[in-house]
Parts: C-alpha cells; structure tokens; sequence
C-alpha cells in the first residue's frame, strides 16, 4: 500500500452537488481531508467525467469556469503519477 486514495468520479460530483443533501457534506469532508493530507489520487477519466456531469447533468449545473476552478490549484497527482 502507497497511502494514497483513489478519489471516484461521483465523489467529486457530490461533493460539488448542493442539491445532494447529505451526500455533499459528506463528499466535502472527505475532499477536504483527502487534498489536507495529499492523499487524494485523480484519474484523467475522473476529472472528464466530472466535468461533464457537474456542467450538464446535476440539478442546478456549475458555469463551466466555476467547474475548473477547484483544480487550477497546482499540479495534480493523477493515477499515473
């Protein structure tokens, strides 16, 4: 085991989904603890899913500028890296 935690696409989509409820207070805390401790690991197919979701397919959609910003923060650690 490397430590690291494989994040699923649905994680992110909930975690970014305020009509979830309470799913997306959870997805966010364990975002939040995942990124804290850069333990969190991505997959390029993951963030395109996301991205497509949250822009088209959730409830209330982000603007597409608005879906980007939470990983414009530096490099990430994908599954490959």
């Amino acid at each position: 085991m490397n430590g690291r935690t494989f994040v699923d696409t649905h994680v992110l989509i909930y975690a970014h989904d305020v009509d979830s409820k309470s799913k997306h207070a959870v997805a966010k805390n364990i975002l939040r603890k995942l990124w804290s401790d850069r333990t969190g690991v991505l997959s390029m197919q993951v963030l395109q899913e996301f991205y497509v979701n949250v822009t088209r397919k959730i409830r209330s959609p982000l603007p597409k500028d608005s879906a980007r910003l939470p990983f414009r923060g530096g490099p990430l650690k994908t599954a490959r890296s």
